[in-house]
């Protein structure tokens, strides 16, 4: 048996399921104005007003607080800092001396040696108005020199300038010419800075100096200006350096002034002929060198 049900009749289910009485939708409306009032209740009422206020209230208070902190330790900082910081005294100069004619030094050369600023410009300011130092003594009447610096400089004072009157300079102290540096070497009245560069850079070539009368070796000097300086001078033969005949290579040999290529190329050769050699004596037994040569050499080797 077939039955037919109608499109509306299927239909009238649903229709009653969605659709609200007059209780029903009056109930409706008076849920959707209490949600609304509690909505509006939580984002205009007391207590979230309340709430932000001492959130803010309390973030201030926080920030305050922080502060007063750093400032009290920056305070305890300042103090403490305060308190262990030592007094500070003046640390006294310290007096480099060496050999030097005061009427040489420039303002450079005086603070080097440990003299202060001022004194430095009272001396120069002395020798600008045509001061000069004709003796040590005269040194010890700069009035900002001290009795105590001055006895420590006067043993070094050289005083080499002679007077128009009167040529015969008295030696007051001799500067060791295998010792002797830049700044030391021109307080000697005819050497400049060319002429010291010049001696220093040949000493250093021969080993140093065994005879003062290896500075006509010089490039540029003369008599007159050899029998200037010369009474300046004295040597010591203990700083000398000294070149092993045995050990030595051919480069190393050929590099002293006074050895040419065939003096080099005979002492190797010997070496490889005959072995070491016994003395520096045994250079004598190479023909190519002389009696002269080996008078000039024989103290820059050693075997």
């Amino acid at each position: 048996m077939c039955i037919f049900v109608s499109k509306k009749e299927m239909q009238q289910p649903f229709k009653e399921a969605f659709t609200f009485n007059k209780a029903e939708r009056r109930g409706i409306f008076i849920l959707l104005f209490i949600a609304f009032a509690l909505l509006l209740y939580d984002v205009f009422g007391p207590i979230k007003w309340s709430y932000t206020s001492y959130q803010s209230n309390f973030e201030y208070q926080t920030e305050r607080f922080l502060a007063s902190q750093k400032k009290e330790v920056k305070k305890k900082h300042y103090f403490t800092e305060k308190k262990s910081k030592k007094p500070v005294i003046p640390r006294k100069r310290r007096i480099k001396p060496h050999p030097f004619d005061p009427n040489m030094m420039s303002h450079k050369q005086w603070l080097a040696m440990g003299l202060s600023e001022k004194q430095a410009r009272t001396i120069e300011k002395y020798k600008r108005h045509g001061g000069s130092f004709r003796k040590p003594e005269d040194f010890r009447k700069i009035y900002c020199i001290s009795e105590e610096e001055y006895e420590t400089l006067s043993p070094y004072i050289i005083i080499n300038v002679p007077d128009e009157d009167d040529l015969d300079v008295d030696i007051i102290f001799q500067l060791n010419l295998n010792e002797v540096c830049m700044d030391e070497i021109q307080c000697v009245k005819g050497i400049g800075p060319a002429y010291a560069k010049r001696i220093i850079k040949y000493r250093d070539l021969l080993g140093g100096y065994t005879n003062i009368n290896q500075l006509y070796e010089v490039y540029g000097m003369d008599t007159t200006r050899f029998q200037q300086i010369s009474p300046f001078f004295e040597l010591s033969l203990d700083s000398i350096h000294t070149i092993s005949i045995n050990t030595a290579t051919y480069r190393q040999i050929l590099q002293h002034p006074y050895i040419s290529r065939y003096d080099a190329s005979a002492i190797c050769d010997y070496r490889k002929l005959h072995g070491k050699f016994k003395s520096v004596e045994d250079l004598k037994g190479l023909r190519i060198i002389n009696d002269s040569l080996y008078q000039k050499i024989y103290l820059y080797f050693a075997p």
